[in-house]
């Protein structure tokens, strides 16, 4: 999956983006958010499953 959607994804934004400086950067940006709401979004599902395996315990994490 990794070695199609790449590649495409970098030729799309190649192709959108060009020279434009403005636009990298604003893809760069939009990149970093994305990255850091993908984190949360995981950390967030393995603290609900911490809590959950371990709530009959009545042990804080």
């Amino acid at each position: 999956d990794a070695d199609t959607h790449g590649p495409m994804g970098v030729t799309l934004l190649r192709e959108i983006c060009g020279n434009d400086p403005i636009k990298w950067t604003e893809v760069a940006k939009v990149a970093e958010r994305s990255l850091k709401a993908r984190d949360a979004l995981w950390n967030g599902i393995a603290e609900a499953l911490q809590e959950s395996m371990f709530s009959h315990l009545h042990i804080e994490l």
